[in-house]
């Protein structure tokens, strides 16, 4: 049986040099494809690590480019790509990355934390009282 690769999304406040990011692009560098296809997406500038990211394979995303506005770009793009996990790294995209997997309906992973974890919950149905309706 040939499963297709698992869809992970990385959420990133910025693709500038800094530890987190070097850790992304190392686990983008070197994951499984056959078993796993990273994305990586920035919340904003600066991206100077742009150019090591396309070389391994992962050119980073703006949702911003892909609105209406950010958690719009975000959610859109995690649809469009079909991400089975969105994993955040750092509190400055916690907040959104939760909303967007939420609305989305994908698994979230959350690093930003000590404690990091795996959560399931993001696949429950939104509330009718949010005015978002259900996924499909």
């Amino acid at each position: 049986m040939n499963t297709p690769p698992f869809q992970v999304m990385h959420l990133l406040p910025d693709i500038s040099r800094g530890g987190g990011q070097a850790v992304v692009l190392e686990l983008v560098a070197n994951c499984d494809r056959a078993r796993f296809q990273p994305h990586v997406a920035r919340l904003a500038a600066p991206d100077d690590m742009a150019a090591e990211f396309t070389a391994a394979g992962c050119v980073p995303i703006d949702p911003r480019e892909r609105g209406p506005g950010l958690l719009g770009g975000l959610v859109r793009t995690i649809g469009d790509l079909g991400i089975d996990l969105l994993h955040v790294h750092s509190e400055r995209d916690r907040k959104l990355g939760q909303i967007a997997a939420l609305l989305r309906g994908c698994r979230l992973s959350d690093t930003s934390t000590p404690r990091g974890r795996i959560s399931n919950r993001c696949t429950g149905r939104i509330p009718k009282s949010w005015g978002v309706g259900s996924r499909g």
